[in-house]
């Protein structure tokens, strides 16, 4: 694939991964209109439940400007001396990073919508514990009303009830909030942390690190140096280096930080070593990449929708002993696909 036909897939493949994350800002627009429209009925006021999609839209929108504007493609890797096109390293990171914390905006917003469901349950079996009484419990349920100016049973939310949904509601809105507030200089070397040495499930099993430490300070030279001088962002180094040595630490025992250097090399990144021939394997990988890997990347707010995932009741919470529970998901999965293939 030469340069040429390299850029126009690139274009397209863009436009296809925003095109997904817009069809996503339209279903999440009528999901949060009708948890907001249940929120009210139930009792909850002033509820603001921000559209996380927009905000994950905007964000990447803008951090792909900050990459246009010192030379550079968010989405596009030429790796010159090796001699083929890729994707960016960085980008890779960023756009794992962003579609992990919209599984947790989901995962947080179907909490919230459990409590209004568990909320909206009880008080529909006061309303037929109610219908159920006889007619003198009634009678005089009903007198009592005409002196305490409160109907028969009491729906309004207690101050507890108010509590857990502002609580949970809370914790949806400061993701978002931090999500908009993400910048490069403060929060790329958490990202780079997390995407290198988090973990990865491969088929049936689990790895504790996407990249072995022995692997990792080639990597960086290889793959992240480059990025971050582009990007006026070198300075950052340091801080990754260090970062990535204590997340590795993490897995040693106590005894384990007295081994031989030797030994130490293949449990702990070191980058005091100088790394002068690339590793063949990890350059074969990043060409096997070549182009854009979108069965993993496409945005999975869009596959979600296939799924089922977060759904909102319109009878969530009634003044009627019929209305029904709210209808929840409570785990969306934005980037691993279930073993019969489906997301």
């Amino acid at each position: 694939m030469n340069k040429q036909e390299f850029e126009k897939q690139d274009k397209e493949n863009k436009e296809k991964f925003f095109g997904n994350i817009g069809i996503s800002i339209e279903d999440a627009n009528k999901l949060i209109m009708l948890m907001t429209k249940n929120a009210n009925r139930l009792g909850q006021t002033n509820v603001n439940i921000p559209n996380f999609c927009i905000t994950l839209n905007n964000k990447l929108v803008e951090l792909s400007h900050v990459f246009e504007s010192a030379g550079v493609s968010m989405f596009t890797r030429e790796f010159e001396e090796q001699g083929f096109y890729g994707t960016s390293f960085l980008g890779d990171a960023i756009i794992k990073d962003f579609l992990e914390r919209a599984k947790e905006a989901g995962d947080r917003l179907a909490d919230y919508s459990k409590i209004k469901k568990d909320i909206a349950s009880r008080k529909n079996k006061e309303i037929i514990a109610y219908k159920n009484k006889g007619p003198i419990e009634k009678f005089f349920l009903k007198l009592k009303t005409l002196f305490t100016n409160k109907g028969p049973i009491d729906l309004s939310l207690t101050e507890e009830e108010k509590m857990a949904l502002d609580s949970s509601l809370y914790k949806y809105q400061e993701l978002n909030d931090e999500t908009w507030n993400y910048r490069l200089d403060k929060d790329l070397v958490g990202t780079l942390v997390r995407y290198i040495a988090g973990p990865e499930k491969i088929g049936n099993y689990n790895i504790p690190h996407r990249y072995t430490p022995f692997s990792v300070p080639g990597l960086v030279k290889t793959c992240v140096v480059p990025e971050l001088e582009e990007l006026g962002l070198e300075g950052l180094l340091p801080e990754l280096q260090e970062k990535l040595i204590k997340e590795y630490e993490k897995d040693l025992p106590v005894e384990d930080f007295k081994r031989k250097a030797v030994e130490r090399d293949f449990l702990v990144p070191d980058f005091e070593k100088e790394k002068g021939e690339v590793d063949p394997e990890l350059m074969e990988q990043l060409r096997q990449k070549e182009g854009w890997d979108y069965r993993r990347k496409e945005f999975v707010l869009r596959e979600e929708r296939k799924k089922g995932g977060l759904e909102e009741s319109e009878d969530l919470a009634t003044s009627t002993p019929e209305g029904n529970d709210a209808n929840t998901s409570t785990h969306v999965d934005f980037n691993k696909r279930d073993e019969d293939g489906e997301r």
